[in-house]
């Protein structure tokens, strides 16, 4: 799953039950894997099917953002594995 920024998609995800946890930020393109049943409820609440340009395009845009974050913003969206 991506979005068209990191805030929507963390927002869209955490409405989906996903936890931050799972978002997949060392991936070549930060995403979130999500099952086809979640896909559907996904769809329900108003995300879109996508072709694959769009979603490399959407993609890339996530990339380039995560990259500009400084690093301590950055780390939010990393495990934390002593919380």
């Amino acid at each position: 799953m991506v979005a068209s920024s990191l805030d929507e998609l963390h927002a869209f995800a955490k409405e989906l039950g996903l936890r931050v946890e799972w978002f997949q930020e060392s991936a070549s393109y930060p995403h979130y894997d999500i099952t086809l049943e979640t896909r559907a409820i996904a769809i329900t609440k108003g995300a879109l099917v996508a072709d694959r340009v769009t979603l490399i395009s959407a993609a890339k845009q996530l990339k380039l953002e995560l990259s500009t974050k400084k690093p301590i913003e950055a780390c939010k969206y990393q495990l934390n594995l002593f919380s």
